[in-house]
């Protein structure tokens, strides 16, 4: 009987970075939560304004709080 091989998790990877990584890497950030509106977001290093939408991560001290 012959070994069937698949190149299942092969494609799974690749599919994994073309959706998730390869944006990340050009500074576009998905949003898949209803936090607000769903989408595909740039980030960008402009000065702040009221109203802007802000993405930022905690220090795990304060996260730990969180939790």
């Amino acid at each position: 009987m012959k070994r069937l091989v698949t190149k299942a998790p092969l494609i799974a990877a690749a599919i994994f970075t073309l959706v998730f990584l390869g944006p990340h890497a050009l500074g576009l950030r998905i949003n898949t939560s209803t936090s607000m509106p769903r989408g595909l977001y740039r980030a960008v290093g402009d000065t702040l304004q009221p109203g802007a939408i802000v993405a930022a991560c905690l220090p795990q001290s304060v996260a730990q709080i969180g939790l």
